[in-house]
Parts: structure tokens; sequence; C-alpha cells
């Protein structure tokens, strides 16, 4: 099994939030086109999955605590 790789450390979350956006942008759409999602579904999705990706100051791009 492939691994992934880990993303530098020393970069700010919404460095790489904003590194990324593009393909974020990429699987929100492709996941929008298998949902058959209308227009409207695609704008509200897109926008609830990137709030959700920064909200809490870009939390869940920072490296947990509990992580081993």
């Amino acid at each position: 099994m492939a691994t992934l790789p880990t993303p530098p450390g020393d970069l700010p979350p919404e460095d790489l939030f904003l590194g990324h956006l593009k393909l974020i942008e990429e699987v929100i759409s492709h996941c929008c086109r298998r949902s058959h999602f209308s227009r409207e579904e695609v704008e509200d999705f897109g926008g609830h999955v990137k709030c959700r990706l920064i909200e809490d100051d870009h939390a869940i791009w920072r490296p947990s605590a509990e992580a081993d």
C-alpha cells in the first residue's frame, strides 16, 4: 500500500489550505458530479467544505496532539 506524503510542518495552516485549494475544489467538483448535485447544491456543498477546512483558525490542518 502506498503511503501519502506528509505536508511540510513548517508551513502555516492557512498556506497549506491555499496551496491545496485547486485540489480541494477538484475533489468537491468530483463528489458533486458523482452525486448529481444541482448548481445550487454544488455551491452550498463547496462553501460548506471550505468553511469546515478554515474554521477554528484552520485547526484541521494542524497536527493533532493525540496523533502517534
